[in-house]
């Protein structure tokens, strides 16, 4: 069965487990920084560092700042609207979404088994997956998954999550690359002109 982004939404304790068996398929050694911020930032600059030397440069960062805003700009009209943010960043969760369950689904069957899921996080596998099977059917599938995130939201969050970026007016390349070099200072701690890896763990993330 093939999977779609559109149609599969994760339990926010499946997505957990996924990213963390991703996290250590793909990156051995978290280090001191621990848990899901190693991982994360790892993502982020290998994202960034697309000439992949090792370091993110300020002409690194504006970029990827306007590879970012022309996946944005659906109309290629030169300026992102607050739909279009939403669109782009809708589309990236439900990837991400994807991504995770499929990790999970070893067998691409477009369900998850006890096996898979134990294989997955091991430690209380069985109490997840008999909340997950409702029907008792042996396997979870995406209805399933979807009833038991709705039921855990109780349709509370539906607009949390979009932040500050979400809610900003129209926005051009201008503007983005201007607030990437902002980051840019940021993510740089030792102001030296070149961001590493450990700088970038280092970074509290923001809220909003």
């Amino acid at each position: 069965m093939k999977m779609t982004a559109k149609n599969i939404t994760i339990l926010t304790a499946l997505t957990v487990v996924a990213a963390g068996c991703a996290a250590s398929a793909s990156h051995k050694s978290k280090g001191a920084h621990g848990g899901d911020r190693m991982p994360r930032a790892e993502r982020m600059f290998e994202r960034i560092d697309t000439d992949k030397d090792g370091q993110i440069t300020a002409a690194d960062m504006q970029a990827f700042a306007a590879a970012r805003f022309t996946r944005i700009d659906a109309n290629a009209d030169g300026t992102i609207t607050r739909e279009e943010r939403k669109a782009a960043r809708m589309a990236r969760r439900e990837s991400r979404k994807a991504d995770r369950f499929a990790l999970v689904d070893v067998n691409g069957d477009g369900a998850i088994s006890i096996e898979e899921m134990k294989a997955a996080s091991g430690k209380r596998a069985e109490r997840r997956f008999a909340r997950l099977d409702t029907n008792a059917d042996g396997v979870v599938s995406q209805a399933e998954m979807q009833a038991a995130k709705g039921h855990r939201n109780g349709g509370k969050h539906g607009g949390k999550g979009e932040g500050r970026w979400a809610k900003r007016g129209p926005v051009t390349l201008e503007d983005m690359q201007v607030r990437s070099a902002k980051r840019f200072e940021r993510m740089d701690a030792n102001k030296d002109g070149i961001v590493t890896l450990d700088e970038l763990r280092a970074m509290p993330r923001r809220k909003g």
